[in-house]
This record gives structure tokens, C-alpha cells and sequence, in this order.
């Protein structure tokens, strides 16, 4: 008999699945679903069909829910016209099909899916082997390969997306979002925090403040030792800038210390002697973050 349901955990299944399990969808005649996919072994990639294949599978899972490809197995339509599992088709050379898998799905995407992994199944009846996609969380993902086209998951097979659906996942990425704080401190001061409350990694963050007249960026960093949480880049026409660290990341709901601000202007006790609203302009950025430029005041 014929059938068709969602695997209810790809990613348990990847791990658990035995050749006794794998010849059982034949037996059973599985079908093929949103997030299962039964290929036959390629001549191990050698030929641009076959690497089409490949990218247009893990495109089409990691711009859906993700799913697992089980190679070695023959999947054709049958009388109720659902793709289901015929025939099992063992691996010639495992260890062989197995290197040229993992070499060619890392470049069978742009960007290249994170989280891509593929292991052996060896026992009676096989081998087999498997490739677990996750969903993407940096889509949408594009098929190389030659085929430079969006794919994602429909049914039991992978369709080509339309652009109103990739233009609708450019809108979902996930963006990081960086947000300014001052702290205000008893000798006047202000410690300068940006913190991430997007969903994505803010890469190279920059920071430009622009200061009042009464202000101006420490020299010592934000815990007076000289450790600054951004490289001070400068100060110069009343605005301090720090960033340009290609190597530095702000992860989700992550906050950073980036320096300090001192004041000028210090009274009796070492008490600051500014009164009122002071407004500090300021611009942020990051990789692929447009500028956002605002203010915030703080009162004294």
C-alpha cells in the first residue's frame, strides 16, 4: 500500500535510521513528502545533472521546513500517481559517494546552507546514505550548480519559487538590529552599550556619536584599563567613532560595552556641574545593516 505523511522528526531520523528501517519504506512502498526525499545514487556527481540535482534538493529544503534525502533508494509514481519508494539501490562505493557528496553540497548553494550533514548507512541490504538539510535561517538560498534558481519544497516534489516568494523571504531574513544606550554614571560619565535585538548576528558593527561641547571619549576604554569593546577609531569635528572590526560580531539579544564618554566639565567633589538635556547624535551600521542615524537625550 501507498502512503504519504510528514516524517515527524528529520532530524532524529538522520541520526536513528538503520538499513532495516530504510529497506522497510520500500517494503511499505513510503511515499515521498514535504520533508523526506528517496534519489538514487548519482555517478557519484561526476556529471552536471547530477549536481543540479543536488543543489536544487538542498535549496528547496533549507527554503522550506528542511527535510532528509535518502540515496540508494528508487522512487518513482505509481498507480496513485504519489512518488514512493520502488526499489532499493545500494551504494556501489560509499566511502567514494560519501566524499563527493559532502565536496559538492558545500558549494551547491549561495549562500551556502549552515548545518548541512550527511553520514553512511552500512548493514544488511545496504549501504545506503543520508543528507540532513535544516530550514535555512539566512534564506532564501539559491541553486548553483548551473542552475542559479530559488527552489523550495511543495508536496513531494521541489519547485521552482516564484519572485513574489523570494522576494517575500529576503523580507523575512533574519536581520540583526542594533540598539544605542548611554549610562549615565555618578561622576558624569556615559557608558556607550549597543545591543543586538534583531534576529541576526550584527557583523563589523560601527558607531558614530557626535558629542556636546562638555564631552569627550575616554582615553581609557570603558573600564578605565584601556580595553575597549570596539576599536576607538577616532575623534574629530565634536564626533568619537568606533568599529571597522571585520572580525567582530554582536550575536541576537547579545549586548556589547563599547566605551566610555567622559565629562569636561567637573565641579566640587568631582561632581559634573552640566545641567539640563544634552543630545547626542549618533549613526550605527553593520554588514549588510543600512546606516540608521537618530539621538538620544540624556538629562542632568
Amino acid at each position: 500500500m501507498n502512503t504519504s505523511r510528514q516524517s515527524a522528526s528529520t532530524d532524529t531520523l538522520f541520526t536513528t535510521l538503520d538499513t532495516v528501517g530504510i529497506l522497510r519504506f520500500v517494503d511499505e512502498r513510503r511515499g515521498e513528502d514535504l520533508t523526506l526525499d528517496f534519489k538514487t545514487a548519482p555517478s557519484h556527481f561526476a556529471n552536471r545533472e547530477d549536481r543540479k540535482t543536488l543543489a536544487s534538493a538542498i535549496s528547496g529544503f533549507a527554503n522550506s521546513s528542511g527535510g532528509l534525502i535518502i540515496w540508494g533508494i528508487d522512487a518513482r509514481r505509481g498507480p496513485d500517481e504519489i512518488d514512493c519508494a520502488q526499489q532499493a539501490v545500494p551504494l556501489a562505493d560509499a566511502v567514494l559517494f560519501l566524499a563527493k557528496l559532502v565536496e559538492h553540497s558545500a558549494s551547491s548553494t549561495s549562500p551556502p546552507v549552515p548545518g548541512v550533514v550527511h553520514r553512511i548507512v552500512e548493514g544488511p541490504g545496504g549501504p545506503f546514505a543520508l543528507t540532513y538539510v535544516p530550514e535555512g535561517s539566512g534564506g532564501p538560498y539559491m541553486a548553483k550548480g548551473g542552475e542559479d534558481r530559488y527552489y523550495q519544497r511543495s508536496g513531494d516534489r521541489f519547485v521552482r519559487m516564484e519572485h513574489f516568494g523570494v522576494a517575500d523571504m529576503f523580507g523575512r531574513r533574519r536581520r540583526p538590529r542594533l540598539v544605542l544606550t548611554l549610562t549615565k554614571e555618578p561622576n558624569g560619565g556615559l557608558l556607550i552599550t549597543l545591543t543586538n535585538e534583531g534576529r541576526g548576528v550584527a557583523k563589523s558593527p560601527y558607531l558614530s556619536l557626535a558629542l556636546p561641547s562638555n564631552f569627550r571619549p575616554s582615553q581609557y576604554g570603558f573600564d578605565g584599563n584601556g580595553r575597549f569593546g570596539l576599536r576607538f577609531v577616532g575623534h574629530a569635528y565634536g564626533k568619537c567613532t568606533f568599529g571597522g572590526d571585520t572580525d567582530k560580531v554582536i550575536h541576537s539579544e547579545q549586548s556589547l560595552l563599547v566605551s566610555r564618554i567622559d565629562a569636561t566639565v567637573i565641579g566640587v567633589n568631582n561632581q559634573p556641574i552640566i545641567k539640563g538635556l544634552q543630545t547626542f547624535d549618533y549613526e550605527l551600521a553593520a554588514e549588510d545593516v543600512p546606516l540608521e542615524r537618530g539621538s538620544l537625550v540624556v538629562e542632568y
